[in-house]
């Protein structure tokens, strides 16, 4: 069965690349889970962050295509090759169908093609994808009142007025203590 590398276009998905072979699938799906440390005992496990899941393809384009009534193509095989490179470089979000399920929103992250002897007229290469999440944020008009302060004026060092000799060893202890016990020395 081919498989297809579809982008979004507005609204409108659009095949880029036709494979036409996927010999191997790989999907990953993890999360990480937090651990804290606690005085005895084992670690406590207290939540989980899914992490975004990612799609491994090794793929065959040939120049002439598997599906019945397809025309051979000089050169489609390095075309593929090409237009998912293109893919990498715009950051363009992909869709791919697998036999597990379907992704949407990924960008490929890697992309190799060994070419040996064999290679004749196709193209083996496997393919990285891995999920993006996206997030839009809102501009919303916010009303600030600002608060005017009057201008303060420079009046100079100010020093703080010396306590006379009547009020120096005052305090409201010290009132408290002498109107429960009496006058003390000192």
């Amino acid at each position: 069965m081919a498989t297809s590398l579809m982008f979004r276009n507005g609204n409108q998905l659009d095949v880029l690349v036709l494979i036409d072979v996927v010999v191997t699938e790989q999907h990953a799906s993890d999360v990480t889970i937090t651990d804290h440390p606690v005085e005895k005992g084992v670690d406590i496990t207290d939540h989980f962050q899914p992490k975004p899941r990612a799609l491994r393809l090794d793929c065959v384009v040939t120049d002439t295509p598997l599906d019945a009534g397809s025309v051979a193509t000089p050169g489609r095989s390095r075309d593929a090759y090409a237009a998912v490179e293109r893919l990498q470089a715009e950051g363009k979000l992909i869709t791919v169908t697998t036999l597990l399920r379907q992704y949407e929103n990924l960008l490929v992250e890697h992309l190799g093609a060994p070419i040996d002897a064999s290679t004749g007229d196709g193209l083996k290469f496997s393919l990285t994808l891995r999920e993006i999440r996206t997030v839009e944020s809102k501009t919303v008009p916010v009303r600030v009142s600002v608060a005017r302060a009057a201008k303060k004026a420079n009046t100079g060092k100010k020093h703080a007025p010396k306590a006379d000799a009547a009020t120096e060893n005052k305090s409201v202890l010290r009132e408290w203590g002498k109107a429960l016990f009496g006058p003390t020395k000192g």
